[in-house]
This record gives C-alpha cells, sequence and structure tokens, in this order.
C-alpha cells in the first residue's frame, strides 16, 4: 500500500506546484521526533520568520504531543498531510526518505536534505560493506543514480574531515559544511523540546555522569560492567553523584541492575539524547558518535574501551586509529573507569588534556557557535529551485 501512495505521491510532484517557502522536517523512518531536523524545526518555531514549517510523522502520540502545543505538525498518512507534503519546497531528513513520506525510495520531484547522523568514528554506509553481492548492478544503480542516497539535493556536514568521509561512504557531492542543527542546543537551551533537567532531578546532583554507548553489531563475550558496579553506585552516593545510562535503540544486551540508588537506565525515558547532553557534565561513551557533538561543550569525555579488539574484529572496521585521534583518556577495564571517574577533577584540569581535547574540537567542527540552523535556513531559502 505504501508503495502505491509513493508512486502517485512521486507522479502529482510533478503537477502540484510548490510553496517556495515551505519546508517539512521528519526523523526516525516517520516515528520519532528527533535529531537534526528535530533542532531546525525547533529554530523555525523560536523565530519570526516568513517560512512555513511542519513535522511530518505517522506517529499519532508524537502528533498530538505536538499539536496540543500549537506545533506545526502533520500526520503523514492522511489527505491533509498528503498534500502538504506535495507542496514542499524541502524536505529535511535524518535516516531516510521515510522520516517524511511513505517508502525509503526517492522518486518525484522534490529536494531531500540530509540533515545526517552524525560524524562517524566507526565505518559506515559503503565503506561498511566488505562485499557488494552484485558489482555489476551496483555500477549500474550508481551511474544511473538510482540510489536514493545520490539523489539528496544537500548532505549536511559539520567539517571539511567529515566532508571526505561523507563522500566515502555516501557518494553524494552535494556536501555543505555547515554544522548540526542539535548542537545548537548547547548554546541556546530554549531549542530543547523537553524538560529533562527538572524531570530527572538534575539540580540535586553535584555531578552528573552519562554513560551513551553505541550498538554492537555482533554479540561480544565481554560486558561493560560486573559486580563492581555496586561498588561504583557506593561511590557516587556518597559523593552525590549519578551516572545515567543511555542505551542505543539497537542495543539488546546491556543490563543495569534495577536496586541501584545512582545509576539508573533511563533509555526508555530519553528518545532524543540531544534533550540531556547540555545537561551532562562528563560523557561516558566508546565508539559512539555522540562525543563528536559533546565536545562543543568543554567538558570532559571518558572513553570506554572495555571490547576494543573484539569490536573491531567482529564488528566494524573505524576511519580513524582510536588511541591516537582521540584525546582520551581511555579505560580500558571497568576498574579503570571506576578510578577516572573518581579522579575526575585532576586529569580533566590538566593543559595537556585540554591542549588534546581542543584540537580534536577544532578538527571536527568549523563553527562552534550556535548558528547551524540559521545557515542552513539563509542557504535553502537563498536560492531560487
Amino acid at each position: 500500500m505504501n508503495l502505491i501512495i509513493q508512486l502517485i505521491f512521486s507522479f502529482l510532484s510533478y503537477l502540484i506546484p510548490k510553496d517556495k517557502r515551505l519546508i517539512v522536517c521528519g526523523s526516525g523512518d516517520g516515528r520519532l521526533f528527533n535529531g537534526n531536523p528535530k533542532y531546525l524545526y525547533m529554530y523555525l518555531h523560536k523565530h519570526n520568520t516568513d517560512i512555513k514549517y511542519y513535522w511530518s510523522t505517522k506517529n499519532k502520540d508524537v502528533y498530538n504531543s505536538l499539536k496540543n502545543l500549537n506545533y506545526p505538525v502533520v500526520l503523514t498518512n492522511t489527505l491533509g498531510g498528503f498534500f502538504i507534503l506535495l507542496r514542499a519546497r524541502y524536505f529535511v531528513i535524518e535516516k531516510s526518505s521515510l522520516d517524511v513520506t511513505y517508502t525509503k525510495s526517492i522518486l518525484g520531484r522534490f529536494n531531500y536534505v540530509q540533515s545526517n547522523h552524525g560524524t562517524p568514528l566507526k565505518k559506515v554506509g559503503n565503506d561498511a560493506i566488505t562485499l557488494i553481492k552484485n558489482p555489476i548492478i551496483d555500477r549500474f544503480m550508481k551511474k544511473h543514480k538510482l540510489y536514493s542516497k545520490l539523489k539528496y539535493k544537500y548532505f549536511l556536514s559539520k567539517s571539511h574531515e567529515e566532508d571526505a568521509i561523507l563522500l566515502s561512504a555516501f557518494g553524494n557531492k552535494n556536501i555543505i559544511t555547515l554544522g548540526y542543527p542539535r548542537n545548537d542546543s548547547f548554546f541556546n537551551k530554549d531549542l530543547l523540546f523537553f524538560n529533562y533537567y527538572k524531570k530527572l532531578n538534575l539540580n540535586t546532583f553535584k555531578k552528573v555522569f552519562f554513560y551513551a554507548p553505541t550498538f554492537r553489531d555482533n554479540y561480544l563475550s565481554v560486558v561493560p560492567f560486573s559486580d563492581n558496579i555496586y561498588n561504583l553506585n557506593k561511590y557516587l552516593n556518597e559523593n552525590n553523584y549519578v551516572l545515567f545510562v543511555k542505551k542505543h535503540p539497537m542495543e539488546k544486551l546491556l543490563k543495569i541492575p534495577k536496586d541501584l540508588s545512582n545509576i539508573k537506565d533511563i533509555s526508555f525515558e530519553i528518545d532524543d539524547i540531544q534533550e540531556i547532553l547540555p545537561f551532562v557534565d562528563v560523557l561516558i561513551t566508546d565508539y559512539s558518535s555522540t562525543f563528536f557533538d559533546y565536545i562543543l561543550t568543554g567538558k570532559p569525555v571518558i572513553y570506554y574501551s572495555y571490547d576494543f579488539e573484539e569490536y573491531l574484529n567482529n564488528c566494524r572496521g573505524m576511519y580513524y586509529d582510536y588511541y591516537k585521534e582521540l584525546p582520551g583518556p581511555f579505560a580500558k577495564t571497568e576498574n579503570e573507569l571506576i578510578n577516572l571517574i573518581k579522579n575526575i577533577d585532576l586529569w580533566s584540569k590538566k593543559e595537556s588534556y585540554k591542549h588534546e581535547y581542543n584540537k580534536l574540537v577544532d578538527k571536527f567542527n568549523k563553527f562552534k557557535d550556535g548558528n547551524s540552523s540559521k545557515r542552513l535556513i539563509n542557504l535553502l531559502f537563498s536560492t531560487d529551485l
């Protein structure tokens, strides 16, 4: 049914005139309210412009949440939504065309802006595929630009370093280096939609640690936590610190005991990690790209690489030499992680650490000003179709 709707949608796109001041945003296959499109949408909502904008969703909970607050939103699978989408000058997505329309195939007369999921550390796209099943078909698809990833009008990046990776991984040359709209929230918390600072009582803690690991493509034998997690919890409790854990949506194996007072799994409470990152004092991650954004805050990052060798051998390769490119500190064991947490105020203040940290910030962020949404809107609406 969705394919039939998409075909009708695509055919009508050549007949229905576009509204040159209309932009539609969406994410998570049309089910979520997150990512760069969300913060571009929030920017448009917070600023008085003559640009018309909507959030496109298939999720009635998201629709009702926005509608009740008088935010412009459409249900994708309704007649009204269908015709608003048809008239949009731009679609801003972060995953695929399914974020705003009906299938993952880009057909018809539309302008897609791929706002990107994040700066890759682990290999993605073409670079993550070690064997192409049918090279002849692959060459044909690329030559005639039949892959949807080749049809994006713009592909958003936040550094020239990232540009080269995106070109290799996705083959789309229409890269624009303007910064990520979601990172504007580090500079302007008014762009946040939910008040997790209040909901999670973050003001009651002296320090907020946040563990945000990526997913594993395959089962690995090593786990991040043992019974030592109870000793860590005791230390956190005594110092009025808290450690929140946000699992990747594809992560199935990481388990956090429910009887811990100061270590809390909030994976099901938060859909959008960006809503809490501005309030985090210390990020703990592994091979997730989250730290590329978080370093704009200037706050410490601990790299917990407890399964590094297994990850490289059984999951994915990386674009960089992990231990040479990143500033550290690295925790290869649970005990090392606990020691780094306990000594956070010592190592994070060293000039040598700050120097390497700032080098990373500069390399992966062309802009550090909170104006990424403004730059993107200026580009999109200062040019003609």
